[in-house]
């Protein structure tokens, strides 16, 4: 009797071969981990044995920033996490403004009101002003 292999069956570790991405990444990291000998960094007074690759990398794009290149002024921003723009930051701060309106036209409404609920609806209301003015000090 011979057996039929199903689909379902994993193939054996060695077909597993790795994408020309995977192979392309691999090797860009193992570059990037090599000592750079680039007397600009040296120049910055980092010793030789501190620096890599990745530091010469880190060196273009910072100076290309410094520079005046928007676009590495944004990829410089990635990369250390600092994306929030001052457009993000405005269309935050008036989402704020929005919210403390919205809460303040119901915290006005509950005085007009004799609900029993309304202590509660008070601290909800108080709770949320303060989150936002916690945001506001960030």
């Amino acid at each position: 009797m011979t057996e039929n292999k199903t689909a379902a069956e994993p193939k054996p570790a060695d077909d597993k071969k790795p994408s020309r991405q995977g192979k392309l990444k691999k090797s860009l990291k193992r570059l990037l981990d090599l000592p750079a000998s680039d007397q600009r960094l040296q120049d910055l007074g980092l010793p030789p044995e501190e620096t890599d690759n990745y530091m010469l990398v880190a060196l273009a794009v910072f100076q290309k920033a410094a520079a005046g290149d928007i676009k590495f002024v944004q990829e410089l921003r990635h990369i250390i996490g600092d994306n929030e723009t001052d457009l993000d930051r405005r269309t935050n701060l008036a989402q704020l403004d929005k919210i403390r309106a919205q809460t303040e036209e119901i915290r006005h409404k509950m005085d007009e009101g004799s609900d029993g609920d309304d202590d509660l609806r008070r601290e909800l209301i108080n709770a949320l002003n303060g989150a936002t003015a916690d945001w506001d000090s960030e």
